[in-house]
């Protein structure tokens, strides 16, 4: 017998990790900025970071993430979201080096 899942509880779990995925991914790119990271340097901060909000979230969900995500894999969970945020991060990466290093 499976489970029943509700398709609210369901979308209420996807958005909060998509809040907490969005909000660090700006703290991300305004400290790669003001450390003045370019080129290569900057992306590889971006996948860290990302990797690392990841793990801290699957460490709350104590590394089960099919009791929140039916059919969810840890590696699917890690590696979701990846392309999501990417502009938003490019967007702050530059305005905390232009902030700093440029005026």
């Amino acid at each position: 017998m499976q489970a029943y899942v509700s398709p609210l509880v369901l979308l209420r779990n996807s958005e909060l990790v998509a809040w907490v995925r969005t909000l660090m991914t700006i703290v991300a790119g305004v400290i790669t900025g003001i450390l003045g990271l370019t080129g290569a340097w900057g992306v590889l901060s971006y996948l860290a970071s990302h990797a690392v909000v990841s793990l801290a979230l699957l460490a709350l969900l104590r590394f089960r993430p099919d009791s929140y995500f039916p059919g969810g894999h840890w590696a699917t969970f890690i590696i979701n979201g990846v392309g999501e945020n990417l502009i938003l991060f490019i967007l702050f990466w530059a305005l905390g080096f232009a902030g700093l290093w440029v005026f």
